[in-house]
């Protein structure tokens, strides 16, 4: 797959996680549930999203190469 593709893609992810997590917060906040459990999973779909982000915003840098 092509460097583009594969950034899309992970950007399209990182979005659905967003989102996913904040429905979370949501469904455990209106429905009662323990709240803890569902906090938790949120700010780990929210650190993915944030590690997709990153990884898309430093293959956007052209590499510097090493010179001897």
């Amino acid at each position: 797959m092509s460097k583009e593709l594969i950034n899309k893609l992970r950007l399209v992810f990182s979005i659905i996680l967003i989102f996913a997590s904040i429905f979370t917060f949501a469904y455990s906040f209106f429905y009662g549930e323990s709240f803890d459990q569902y906090f938790y999973l949120a700010m780990i779909m929210i650190v993915g999203a944030a590690f997709h982000i990153q990884k898309v915003e430093e293959s956007k840098k052209p590499k510097k190469k090493r010179q001897k």
